[in-house]
């Protein structure tokens, strides 16, 4: 009964919570900085549509296919949209994750390696002089690294231990197949009989590249894999010979045996080991996307107009942490954005850019940080291209604090562009605001994350 009240309590106060921040919320016309970041796919924003089905090829041919439905009858199909990344089109067998995650400091190989392409089409009127003209918008953007965060030194370590994980699993698999190689063939059992069963699984697993799918993380060649292999027929081996195997129940109950003895000493110890290291990435870090929207007039090839282009450079500095000020000091950083986004006067009449930053700490608990956006606008008067600049500001303090686990309340105090961040004058202050309320974080970041 008890635990019923406080589950009741606990609802009406963070729906009075809730209630309360968005109430506040409409005094203001809140722009967040994480909006104005880097875009994943800049020809989807450019363009102003969130489709719910993205073509993703991921070779050659699926992209040709991909492209070639995008034309129908001589004209740009609408609502098509494509995202993919030209280095990962084709396989790279001698890569692995210690390449791809811990060498990052090559520019070249940053900006390859992470560079993509979206595409995306929709209906997009135009207004030439007094006349509404229908048209097929086309955005095209990419996106890329050109400067990757440095990983700890734990990271060679963590991946280490990850990898004896993996391998010990994959053994724990060959003697599971063991096992039911025993139960397929019920025959007079010894030593000797168990050791050519266990050489036949491991030949056939040596032989058959598909069985290394359950290592996705870690690239073995030839030689790895009989190493690999070697070493854990070696081992089983002699695990096997110290024991006395009489008749198939004994050979069932060791194989089952070293499983277990598998299980706990080489793999509890290390995931323990894994959850107490320190894996945040440090240093700088400098992202670039850039896009453009072409419409096409009735969705035809030969009249086209460049109505939209923009372009994002999001830098990003984090302060590498001690392993002594892990458990005090989560994060600390410093995210900037620069952002500019051009309109032609066939969609609309005004040109933004957009220069902020934010300073962040984070605890275990505790979250607090400050962030400011300068947003300018030029825009056209007339027909005849007069010109007016003028330019609106936004800054806050924001507060967060765990309460419990995923739930947080959070507080913002600060001041708010002009009037509002589409139209503004320059001439007059934002108002001042402020937000109380809670969120459920449902899925919180890892500290370990691989991006390719």
């Amino acid at each position: 009964m008890c635990n019923f009240k406080y589950f009741v309590t606990s609802l009406i106060i963070i729906f009075l919570c809730l209630f309360y921040k968005a109430t506040l919320s409409q005094q203001a016309d809140e722009i967040k900085l994480e909006e104005l970041r880097t875009p994943t796919a800049p020809g989807f924003v450019l363009l102003g549509v969130e489709p719910t089905a993205v073509d993703k090829p991921t070779t050659p041919r699926d992209l040709a296919s991909t492209l070639l439905s995008t034309f129908k009858e001589g004209k740009i199909a609408p609502d098509f949209a494509i995202e993919f990344s030209p280095y990962w089109l084709c396989s790279h067998p001698y890569l692995t994750l210690l390449d791809d995650y811990l060498n990052r400091n090559n520019v070249g190989r940053n900006i390859i390696q992470n560079f993509s392409i979206s595409a995306a089409s929709s209906e997009m009127n135009i207004k030439k002089d007094t006349t509404i003209i229908t048209g097929t918008g086309v955005g095209f953007g990419f996106r890329t690294h050109i400067l990757s965060q440095k990983a700890p030194e734990e990271t060679r370590n963590y991946l280490s231990k990850l990898k004896q994980i993996y391998e010990v699993q994959f053994i724990t698999l060959i003697l599971l197949n063991v096992e039911n190689k025993l139960e397929d063939n019920q025959t007079v059992m010894d030593k000797n009989i168990l050791l050519i069963y266990l050489k036949d699984v491991i030949d056939t697993y040596l032989n058959d590249p598909s069985k290394f799918s359950s290592l996705p993380l870690f690239k073995y060649s030839e030689k790895d894999k009989k190493k690999l292999f070697n070493q854990a027929y070696d081992e089983l081996k002699t695990r096997i010979e110290k024991e006395t195997v009489n008749s198939q129940t004994d050979a069932e109950d060791l194989i089952s045996k070293i499983i277990i003895e598998y299980q706990r000493k080489k793999i509890t110890g290390k995931v323990q080991e894994l959850k107490d290291m320190n894996l945040n990435n440090s240093g700088f870090s400098l992202e670039l996307a850039g896009g453009m929207v072409t419409t096409f007039v009735n969705g035809q090839t030969n009249q086209a107009y460049i109505t939209k282009y923009g372009l994002w450079l999001t830098p990003c500095y984090s302060l590498p942490l001690q392993k002594s000020t892990a458990s005090i000091i989560k994060e600390l950083n410093f995210i900037g954005v620069v952002r500019y986004l051009w309109n032609s006067n066939l969609v609309d009449s005004a040109s933004y850019t957009d220069i902020g930053f934010r300073l962040m700490y984070e605890s275990r608990k505790i979250s607090v940080s400050a962030e400011g956006l300068l947003r300018g606008q030029i825009r056209s008067l007339d027909e005849e291209g007069t010109f007016r600049f003028s330019h609106t500001n936004r800054f806050s303090f924001n507060l967060e604090y765990q309460i419990m686990n995923n739930i947080y309340i959070t507080y913002s105090i600060g001041k708010d562009f002009e009037d509002n961040s589409i139209s503004f004058s320059g001439k007059q202050e934002g108002n001042f605001f402020t937000l109380l309320g809670v969120n459920f974080a449902l899925g919180r970041k890892e500290n370990f994350k691989i991006e390719n």
